[in-house]
C-alpha cells in the first residue's frame, strides 16, 4: 500500500514541480532524496551492511535467549560500519 500511495504522489507533484523549476533540477531533487533513502536504510537496516548470509540476516532478529547455544553472538562478530 505504501508503494502505491508513494506512486500516487509522485504522480500528483511531479508535473508542477517540473512547470516551477524545471526539469533538470526536479531530476536532481529526486536523486538527492532517492540517495539520502539508500544512506539511510545503510545505515539502520542491519541486514544491508554487516551481513553476507541468509542465515545471518535471520540470526540478527532472533532474540538472544531462543538462539541455539551452539551459535556465535552475532553482535560481537559484526562491525560497524565507519566512515573515513
Amino acid at each position: 500500500m505504501a508503494g502505491f500511495t508513494n506512486t500516487f504522489i509522485l504522480c500528483l507533484i511531479t508535473q508542477p514541480v517540473m512547470a516551477a523549476i524545471g526539469q533538470d533540477v526536479t531530476f536532481y531533487i529526486f536523486g538527492v532524496i532517492s540517495l539520502l533513502g539508500a544512506l539511510w536504510c545503510y545505515r539502520y537496516l542491519k541486514e544491508t551492511s554487516t551481513c553476507a548470509t541468509d542465515k545471518e540476516k535471520k540470526a540478527l532478529y532472533i532474540p538472544a535467549d531462543l538462539r541455539p547455544e551452539a551459535e556465535i553472538d552475532l553482535k560481537d562478530a559484526l562491525v560497524e560500519p565507519t566512515i573515513e
